[in-house]
């Protein structure tokens, strides 16, 4: 069951819309990749990619929290 509310790092998604401070306040996770640099805080963590982030991702730190508010669905195809 997909959860509302504050969310580890580890639970976002592709296609889950967080909290930002960047404008307008809100955006959507396009892509998620492990994080693969030689910062010792950052081990476990990831990079989020964001559709209207200006630099376009973000480094996410293992204990990193988010506001989700909404998530966009895929729909499957039918059988």
């Amino acid at each position: 069951m997909t959860q509302y509310g504050t969310v580890k790092g580890s639970e976002v998604r592709v296609g889950d819309i967080l909290e930002v401070w960047w404008n307008p306040g809100r955006d959507t996770v396009t892509g998620i990749r492990p994080y693969e640099g030689r910062l010792d805080c950052m081990k476990g963590g990831w990079i989020f990619e964001f559709a209207l982030l200006p630099s376009g991702s973000m480094t996410v730190a293992p204990n990193d929290r988010f506001q989700r508010v909404s998530m966009t669905f895929k729909r499957r195809k039918p059988s």
